[in-house]
């Protein structure tokens, strides 16, 4: 990317946020709430949780802001055909949605700020000014991951065992190799086993009067487990009574 460490302009830094706001839109802001679901057949309400499933902000009946684009409207249309076929509950649809919009926002937040750091390290920008420079050489971004990184992959998403075991150093950040973290969580998962065995076996008789405990090997003591944890599950309170 150029290199363009001084001389903000913020005037020109403005222009670059409009322009790439309305390229995310894929068009013009032209409809209120009430216009884009009439458009889309939807009700109101539903366009509205629709809206706020998604994260954004919350638009009372009363405000006349035209925050809706056609683009939008084809979205209403399809979350509409997608509880008209019946396998979705309104609840399970939002909650879906929900979920997918904070897992993208997690993932451009990250990306965002990994190329912030990188403005701001090898650079020598401030915070803000290194934001400004990022948006303002999306386009650089874009091509750099368009004609040069996309060439070089393989299609093979996952990391592997040796590059796993690099990422897993970087983030724990606590000195321990990958094989030294899988001997401590086996460690810890035998450790836990072996009170539970302890507890259920207490337990057995009060549960199971006159029969016999399973042998003390492996398959028996996960029998043991199982068995008295399924019946403690039985004592729960009735659904009218929580």
């Amino acid at each position: 990317m150029p290199d363009q460490t001084s001389g903000f302009d913020e005037a020109r830094h403005n222009s670059t946020v409009e322009r790439y706001v309305e390229r995310l839109l894929k068009g013009t802001a032209c409809y209120t709430l009430e216009e884009a679901a009439n458009k889309a057949g939807m009700d109101v309400d539903l366009a509205r949780r629709f809206w706020l499933s998604m994260g954004f902000p919350t638009i009372s009946e009363e405000e006349e802001s035209r925050v809706f684009t056609d683009d939008d409207v084809v979205a209403m249309v399809r979350h509409q055909q997608a509880l008209a076929s019946g396998l979705l509950s309104v609840e399970t649809m939002n909650s879906f949605i929900r979920a997918e919009s904070h897992m993208s926002d997690r993932l451009v937040l990250w990306q965002f700020e990994t190329l912030v750091q990188h403005a701001v390290s090898e650079l020598g920008l401030d915070g803000v000014s290194a934001r400004f420079w990022v948006i303002d050489h999306f386009e650089d971004y874009q091509t750099f991951l368009e004609k040069e990184l996309l060439p070089k992959s393989t299609g093979e998403w996952r990391l592997g065992k040796k590059k796993f075991a690099e990422k897993l150093a970087f983030e724990l950040d606590a000195g321990l190799s990958a094989d030294e973290v899988v001997k401590i969580a086996e460690a810890e998962a035998d450790r836990v086993e072996r009170e539970m065995y302890y507890v259920a076996k207490q337990l057995w008789a009060k549960l199971f009067p006159g029969k016999p405990l399973p042998p003390d090997d492996a398959v028996g003591r996960t029998a043991t487990i199982k068995t008295v944890l399924d019946e403690l599950g039985k004592d729960h309170g009735k659904p009218e009574t929580l």
